[in-house]
């Protein structure tokens, strides 16, 4: 009887004539007849082990991180302004939500709020204005944005997303339900272009019910993708020394057969 134990990755196979095997345990009444029968294929492992560095070095890579938080802990509601309470200063040197000039101030303790949306479709002065601004030098990649609402009992009940990429373009729209309750939305924003201007997004609400309902924001956070000059590359750069390292030591001929 013959068994061949061959590795997830098939790169070396160990061939044993036995009578008996207990994996993982034992193994009883084997015999090292032929020491040539214990493989390993190098050029197979070293393309493996660099496969798994660009792997490891793409999605670093593209690991998000949070750049921009609002929490509007300290905030009244209905400030003119109001800047983010966390700002990641490797990616952004501002970060700040203001309105438009059709709505007004409304008070909200613990966010950012606001009256007076129009009752009919999208009306271009009736939004919420967050802008961002990328550290000097530093290339902006936005990966998605997530935030918080909720509407008073007359409140609008759509709301679309825009950038001034392309203002136009909406890049997420919604409808809210007809209550009070605290809804959270995540937008992906990866299709929008790297960029080291400021970018400005324009969160409209419309189709209010009553000119005094409100609509206020919280939570409101953004995420982008580290350039690939950051730890991304530190981690590539790593792992392929590894590699070589590795290549280098299992070319060395083996001095004695491994048995079992």
């Amino acid at each position: 009887m013959r068994v061949k134990l061959t590795s997830f990755f098939n790169l070396w196979t160990i061939k044993y004539p036995t009578s008996k095997i207990i994996v993982g345990i034992s193994l009883r009444n084997t015999e090292c007849k032929n020491p040539d029968t214990l493989t390993l294929s190098m050029r197979k492992m070293f393309f493996l082990l660099l496969a798994i560095v660009l792997v490891v070095t793409t999605q670093t890579l593209k690991a998000a991180t949070i750049i921009s938080s609002f929490n509007f802990a300290s905030a009244a509601g209905n400030e003119e302004s109001y800047s983010a309470d966390i700002i990641n200063g490797d990616f952004l040197q501002e970060a700040s939500i203001t309105r438009g000039l059709g709505i007004t101030p409304a008070s909200g303790a613990g966010t950012f709020s606001s009256s007076g949306f129009t009752l009919a479709g999208p009306d271009a002065s009736d939004y919420y204005s967050l802008t961002l601004i990328p550290k000097t030098g530093t290339a902006l990649s936005l990966w998605d944005m997530s935030f918080g609402e909720r509407r008073s009992s007359t409140g609008p009940l759509n709301w679309e997303l825009r950038s001034s990429q392309n203002f136009s373009l909406t890049l997420a729209s919604g409808t809210m339900p007809d209550d009070t309750n605290i809804r959270n939305h995540v937008i992906s924003l990866s299709e929008l272009s790297e960029t080291t201007e400021p970018i400005e997004f324009r969160l409209y609400g419309f189709g209010a019910e009553g000119g005094t309902g409100t609509w206020r924001l919280d939570d409101i956070e953004f995420q982008a993708v580290p350039e690939p000059r950051g730890y991304g590359i530190t981690v590539g750069i790593g792992l392929l020394a590894f590699v070589l390292y590795t290549y280098r030591r299992r070319k060395a001929p083996r001095k004695s057969p491994i048995c079992v």
